[in-house]
């Protein structure tokens, strides 16, 4: 994962929660792979996971 998408995902829970909120972003590693979950937010679409390189878009 690239740094861009790190920071676009955290970048995005924070500019889209609302005041006062608390992000979490958790990280988990196991087989070769690692897991980042950022909750609060919107989030990712699932069928528009390309989304996760732009910058912060307006909520649905």
């Amino acid at each position: 994962m690239s740094a861009q998408v790190l920071n676009n995902l955290i970048g995005n829970a924070v500019k889209l929660s609302p005041p006062g909120s608390l992000v979490e972003v958790r990280l988990s590693r196991g087989e070769g792979r690692v897991a980042v979950a950022v909750d609060q937010g919107p989030g990712v679409p699932p069928d528009e996971p390309e989304r996760g390189l732009e910058g912060a878009w307006p909520r649905s």
